[in-house]
């Protein structure tokens, strides 16, 4: 059977992306299975490219893994693929499994996978194929005869390692995906901390299962599967290794045997994401000398009472310090993750998040702007306090703000995030450039003197984009270290 899966992503100059581990596990599940699959990714719509697919590959089923931010995207695919094609569409992912009444009222599927889908996707493939009923499996709603089959919540995937490696294949020289230049890698489902801006304790309400929501696959599966596809995709640059793990010490012992494989087999450098919560400094040195050349840290809010009774963080001051220390000491650079406009927020808490950062200094500052994902605590939250305003965002990069809260202004938000990088790196610079902010310009949909300035130099322009594809490789590198700030 040929089965079209489809990835609405978010806009190409907002957004890079690698491999979606939960397409590229449906699709290995299924080619396991006989069944052949291809990866169709887009952030616009198309009419013509979609037709052109649908000519080439002769799909009998189409599925597509939805986000909240691209859902509208998807639902005009699934019209198209539904109403002039005539094929069957089931939406899986993050936007069925958090608000599955949502997404199965869109007219044009005829089901939505919840939670885990690889083994529950292949059951419907098996009956779509040989012509069997197909309305009671598990983990799937599905619309019937004018009603809706809401089936039982998807088991949990207890043991990791029975899983085929993902499919990276279907991934390979998309046109529309500003591919990511390194190996991406999960080795943990689940987590166990209840952060208030985060999905997992909705999708773990939308699973069952009675050996705990966080697995692991062993350490040495995980470096099977890094090993297999060194192999089988090399890079066309210098190797390197991301996990995406959200905290990839949690389990410390798992962690370090994980280092052991690695520096004796693996020999590539790699990055992980981690909470201060979970660093110390013996595992730093340890990780160091395994290869790890960067970790990713989040900061969130250099509010205690914002990090920890809002977004119920659970980490202090001194553990963050204490975490990017270990890191800067140990030779491992640093990725400080921040939020601006979380609930409550002022701007003394946003003054705090810049004073944190200039104490602890990562080599790279991020910061983006809240938004509330249906299905968190903190959406029902601003929905009650009737905050959530009619803005809408592509992406969490934009200085917008989809709150409208009386603690702080969304002007104020937007002001802060354009300057954030360069208050905690460049204070004096900042101070210098932030009146220009205050002067209204409204030129090509800029709100200010300092957007159209941002607009003609920053980082999205099209001139700067064809200007550095000119320089010589040696200045791109003087470049990018200027801008770790």
């Amino acid at each position: 059977m040929n089965v079209l899966l489809v990835y609405p992503i978010t806009p190409a100059n907002f957004d890079i992306f690698g491999m979606q581990q939960g397409i590229a596990m449906v699709s290995a599940v299924l080619k396991e299975d006989g069944h052949d699959t291809r990866l169709y990714a887009h952030y616009e719509y198309h009419e013509d490219e979609l037709d052109a697919v649908v000519a080439e590959f002769k799909p009998e089923l189409v599925g597509l893994y939805v986000t909240y931010p691209q859902s509208d995207l998807a639902q005009r695919y699934a019209a198209r693929f539904h109403r002039h094609h005539g094929l069957p569409v089931v939406f899986g992912g993050i936007w069925p499994t958090t608000q599955g009444d949502d997404a199965i009222a869109c007219p044009d599927v005829i089901g939505i996978a919840r939670g885990e889908a690889e083994y529950t996707f292949r059951k419907l493939v098996r009956r779509l194929a040989a012509g069997k009923d197909y309305t009671d499996i598990g983990g799937f709603w599905f619309r019937k005869d004018g009603e809706i089959v809401r089936n039982d919540n998807p088991p949990y995937i207890h043991d990791l390692d029975k899983l085929p490696f993902p499919d990276r294949s279907i991934f390979q020289d998309q046109p529309h995906m500003n591919q990511l230049p390194y190996w991406e890698f999960i080795g943990v489902r689940g987590c166990p901390v209840g952060c208030t801006n985060c999905f997992h304790h909705s999708w773990m309400a939308n699973l069952d299962g009675d050996l705990g929501y966080v697995r692991f696959k062993s350490p040495r599966r995980l470096v099977d599967e890094v090993l297999d596809t060194i192999e089988r995709f090399p890079l066309r640059v210098e190797p390197c290794i991301g996990f995406h793990d959200p905290t990839f010490t949690l389990e410390r012992e798992w962690a370090l045997e994980v280092c052991r494989l690695f520096k004796e087999e693996v020999k590539v450098p790699w990055w992980c994401n981690t909470r201060a919560s979970h660093m110390d400094e013996e595992l730093a040195h340890i990780m160091k000398n395994a290869g790890c050349f960067e970790i990713h840290i989040g900061i969130e809010s250099g509010d205690p009472w914002i990090r920890n009774h809002v977004l119920k963080k659970d980490v202090d001051d001194q553990q963050i310090i204490d975490a990017f220390r270990w890191c800067r000491e140990a030779g491992i650079l640093t990725f400080g993750f921040n939020m601006l406009g979380i609930p409550y927020e002022t701007e003394e808490s946003m003054r705090r998040t810049v004073e944190l950062n200039r104490k602890v200094l990562p080599d790279t500052v991020f910061c983006s702007v809240f938004n509330p994902f249906p299905g968190t605590d903190l959406h029902d939250l601003v929905v009650d306090k009737g905050w959530l305003s009619d803005r809408v965002v592509s992406s969490y990069f934009e200085h917008t703000s989809v709150l409208d809260q009386p603690s702080v202004d969304a002007s104020v938000v937007a002001h802060y995030h354009k300057f954030f990088r360069l208050m905690v790196r460049h204070p004096k610079v900042a101070a210098a450039l932030r009146p220009l902010d205050k002067v209204p310009l409204a030129i090509n949909g800029n709100d200010t003197l300092y957007d159209q300035l941002d607009g003609v130099f920053g980082q999205s322009s099209l001139w700067r984009k064809k200007l550095i594809k000119r320089m010589p490789q040696s200045t791109k590198d003087r470049i990018k270290q200027f801008l770790r700030w």
